[in-house]
């Protein structure tokens, strides 16, 4: 399993640039644009992304794109590309109640290397944290 940060480990933060409420007769639409940076915790990448969040619930439709940035080079290892950053697309189910607590997400989270255009699809996330 490998998300955004592209290692089995990773701490993130994020944080709300953006929130968005559109109401038409009665039918509301809530979304919000987020930033977030990580690290992985083996030492090799700095995941760094925009993201959308849908819905207002504690349930939300997550959309993002980004950039994974090498700390170190693993020399092709792995499927990663070498010394090179990967482009990050994010899609998934996040559970974050309004009021804050408990944060729960699954996302699938193909990564792009930027040298060759070649698209690893295998990759995915699952988060869990606390929403403040």
């Amino acid at each position: 399993m490998y998300g955004a940060g592209a290692g089995m480990v990773s701490i993130h933060g994020e944080a709300t640039a953006f929130r968005f409420t559109h109401k038409t007769d009665g039918f509301g639409l809530y979304h919000s644009l987020r930033f977030s940076i990580g690290y992985s915790l083996d030492g090799f990448f700095l995941p760094i992304a925009a993201k959308f969040i849908l819905f207002e619930s504690d349930h939300h439709l997550e959309t993002g794109i980004g950039l994974t940035f090498p700390i170190r080079d693993r020399g092709g290892a792995d499927g990663y590309p070498a010394a090179a950053a990967m482009g990050i697309f994010i899609l998934g189910y996040r559970y974050e109640p309004q009021a804050g607590g408990f944060l729960f997400r699954v996302n699938y989270t193909p990564v792009i290397d930027t040298k060759t255009g070649e698209i690893n699809s295998f990759f995915y996330g699952l988060s869990i944290g606390i929403a403040l």
